[in-house]
């Protein structure tokens, strides 16, 4: 199967699942996202994820006031390939 194809699958399961595809896509496009993120991709609420985070079960980074979870470990938890698909990065100029 190939990549763009899995991600397709993906895409259409979590629709299913009601995650939001824009969460997806930010996870397999962005080298990180916001805990808010996170938790929605993984299914779980913001508390559970905090407390993931502060015992290191999630991989984080504080920016500022902020917490970010790279998406490299986060697509290796959710099994995705760990490269972004082809054509979801803008073009360098």
């Amino acid at each position: 199967m190939t990549y763009n194809a899995f991600a397709t699958i993906f895409i259409h399961m979590a629709k299913g699942y009601d995650m939001a595809t824009d969460d997806i896509m930010k996870v397999l496009t962005e080298p990180s996202v916001d805990l808010n993120v996170t938790a929605r991709v993984l299914g779980i609420g913001i508390s559970a994820a905090r407390s993931a985070r502060e015992v290191g079960d999630i991989p984080s980074f504080r920016v500022g006031k902020k917490w970010r979870v790279p998406t490299a470990p986060l697509r290796e938890m959710l099994r995705l390939p760990p490269y972004p698909p082809s054509g979801s990065m803008p073009d360098a100029a």
